[in-house]
């Protein structure tokens, strides 16, 4: 008589599939592009210098700042412990910094747990109507702010303002 065995390897590992390798490479890319921007201001504010130095290419290229423009200095700004200072330079910083900060923190748990977590920046998944919506509120939210920081930069002054918040906002749109 032959004895086999109650549970089979496939049907006791059943629950433990491996990890497909391409959940490994996500988790991996989420970890190094949600941590790269926040060491880079961590750097930057020790006293590093700009690898790229000089001035924006794109403000060079166009004549104008780009829409991205103060996001590293808000960044440093919020490294440093200043949220009013990174609010000034770039409205959306604060927001973005949380969010590369959340991608990093995500992926860097799923390579410690080596699983997936079925939260974070893998709401894409979501329905596309959800998605494209709301992708559209965010992109549509930044790039009217980017026009109304131009309109300050080139058209008003600090000094017409009686409010300290809409001075701030001039003089951060004026530093780009």
């Amino acid at each position: 008589m032959v004895l086999k065995p109650i549970h089979t390897d496939k049907a006791f590992n059943s629950h433990k599939s491996p990890q497909p390798p391409f959940r490994l490479v996500t988790s991996c890319l989420a970890f190094l592009a949600g941590s790269f921007p926040i060491v880079s201001a961590i750097y930057l504010s020790h006293g590093g210098t700009n690898p790229i130095g000089g001035p924006c290419r794109f403000q060079q290229l166009f004549g104008f700042p780009a829409p991205s423009c103060g996001l590293t200095r808000s960044f440093v700004a919020l490294v440093q412990g200043n949220i009013g200072g990174a609010v000034i330079q770039h409205l959306f910083g604060p927001v973005i910094f949380l969010a590369f900060a959340l991608i990093s923190l995500q992926g860097f748990s799923e390579l410690l747990l080596k699983r997936p977590l079925p939260i974070g920046y893998r709401w894409v998944g979501r329905p596309r109507q959800q998605l494209y919506s709301n992708l559209l509120i965010l992109v549509t939210g930044f790039f009217v702010y980017y026009a109304i920081r131009l309109y300050a930069r080139y058209h008003l002054t600090a000094s017409s303002f009686h409010s300290e918040v809409l001075q701030s906002f001039i003089l951060g749109a004026q530093q780009l």
